[in-house]
């Protein structure tokens, strides 16, 4: 099975979303950090006759989605500590008036300084995207 995170955004902020059992994309909304747009259905080949919940939202301009494998909330120390949400959530409110490039690069080194070199079993996959507001290009 894999796990899935769909969306579909339009011009004017709302999103048609489903969420296969994918970790919880983080809504940077002002300086709020919350997780969203949870799991409503199995990861993608468990059940043959899986049907998949669509929901919707709207993101208001300046709002920042963090999507992410679970490769960053699972990842190891040397020590054998998780990552973990909090950790995550904690960088992220630490950077909400970051530009994409600079939240991508705090995250990212928050994790390398955080495994120190260790191997990890699982991908680090990372994918930020920002609503500039309706009618912005």
């Amino acid at each position: 099975p894999a796990t899935l995170f769909f969306g579909i955004l339009d011009h004017d902020g709302k999103l048609e979303y489903s969420n296969a059992g994918h970790p919880l994309p983080l809504l940077v909304r002002g300086n709020r950090v919350q997780g969203v747009f949870p799991a409503e259905s199995c990861p993608l080949g468990m059940f043959e006759e899986e049907k998949f919940k669509t929901s919707f939202s709207t993101l208001e301009a300046g709002d920042t989605l963090v999507l992410f494998t679970d490769g960053i909330t699972d990842a190891v120390s040397p020590e054998l500590v998780r990552f973990g949400n909090e950790r995550l959530e904690h960088v992220v409110k630490q950077n909400t008036g970051a530009t994409l490039e600079d939240l991508q690069a705090a995250i990212l080194a928050a994790v390398e300084e955080f495994t120190r070199g260790a191997p990890q079993a699982d991908d680090i996959t990372l994918l930020l995207l920002r609503f500039l507001g309706a009618g912005v290009t």
